[in-house]
């Protein structure tokens, strides 16, 4: 597992909230909910200001709920003629056919669907199981993947058995991309209970990045791609998987990515010739080819890189890039610190300047 060679000046992403309000209330969301929807104008700033603190690859459109936007178009527009990587955070609850093609008209490059157990939905049953959670799911990836636009979909996990289901549904379907995966944590709470814990006392919640990583090892043989430290530098909150997958006839063949220094001397090279890291990636075939086979140069398991890479040109055999994060959150020190991420890559633009997304709320 590598370090992510950014800072916060480098984190090719920042978050654009562009509405406070939302039609959903998610048991874990780490939102105030407001009524206020900015104007073109106030989002043009945040644009702005976010050029100027971070050199730009992807930018994320935010909320609230942006859909709930009513020109919603225009500001993927504003975004996409500046050049960059345009990709939508949303409940997909107003997202239908005619919407969808507008927003692909308009240059949206990639869209991530936020539907899990801890929300109560239109388009859910009441009591809603993980089936009727899948079921959502591929109407909405499916309808995604019509106008070729690349999806993802985040999850927060509730209770124990929640990763393996997520996981298992994410690792079979060939059609996403990206899993943002987050552990369910009560920030009004979580906040409210710094000021009255007393050193040495007991968390407020156990950590559960190492439960993440062990469950992603014992089940699927993988291995962390990468990791952001905490502003300390002592410990780690986020962690990212890169995981090639072969789609064919006989079954699901993954391919365990150990990431070293031949990853890092890549998206340095990248950052030398366009001036910036590369943050959302669509999928292509030929550079998850080639990333497979230098990893299994530069890891020496050439033979094993090889033979993986021969199975996906079989006949009907189909070749993609998955790529899973888990966001621990915020967690306190025995020391009574509120630890988060050295550099967010999911920073929201506030006031002139840039807060992670898990505190912005709470300062």
């Amino acid at each position: 597992m590598i370090r992510m060679p950014w800072t916060d000046s480098t984190t090719p992403n920042v978050m654009i909230e562009i509405a406070d309000a939302c039609n959903l209330a998610c048991r874990a969301c780490y939102k105030k909910t407001y009524s206020h929807i900015k104007s073109l104008a106030e989002i043009r700033q945040d644009l702005k200001t976010a050029m100027k603190l971070r050199r730009l690859h992807t930018v994320t459109i935010s909320g609230g709920e942006p859909t709930l936007h009513p020109n919603l178009c225009a500001v993927v527009e504003m975004i996409k003629q500046k050049g960059f990587h345009v990709f939508l955070l949303t409940n997909g609850v107003l997202v239908d056919e005619v919407f969808l093609g507008r927003l692909k008209q308009a240059g949206l490059d990639s869209i991530l669907f936020h539907v899990d157990l801890g929300q109560k939905r239109p388009d859910l049953p009441e009591g809603a199981t993980f089936s009727d959670v899948q079921k959502r799911l591929d109407e909405l990836v499916a309808l995604a993947s019509s106008f070729n636009i690349d999806t993802s979909l985040s999850f927060t996990l509730y209770e124990d058995g929640d990763e393996a289901k997520i996981c298992s549904y994410f690792l079979k379907s060939p059609k996403p991309s990206f899993l943002f995966l987050s552990s369910a944590t009560d920030l009004k709470a979580f906040y409210a209970s710094i000021n009255k814990r007393p050193n040495n006392s007991a968390p407020y919640r156990a950590r559960t990045i190492g439960k993440i990583e062990q469950f992603l090892k014992d089940q699927y043989g993988v291995e962390p791609f990468a990791y952001i430290p905490t502003r300390s530098g002592k410990d780690t909150v986020w962690i990212s998987y890169f995981i090639p997958v072969v789609y064919a006839r006989k079954g699901v063949r993954l391919y365990n990515y150990f990431s070293n220094w031949i990853d890092v001397f890549l998206m340095k090279a990248v950052k030398f010739f366009t001036g910036r890291y590369i943050h959302k990636t669509t999928h292509n075939v030929f550079i998850t080819s080639l990333r497979v086979f230098l990893n299994g140069v530069s890891s020496l398991r050439i033979v094993a890189a090889i033979k993986f890479l021969v199975q996906s040109w079989a006949s009907g055999a189909e070749l993609r890039h998955k790529m899973i994060v888990y966001d621990e959150g915020p967690f306190v020190t025995d020391g009574n610190e509120v630890e988060y991420c050295e550099y967010c890559p999911t920073a929201i633009v506030r006031n002139g300047g840039l807060l992670s997304c898990c505190t912005a709320d709470y300062r």
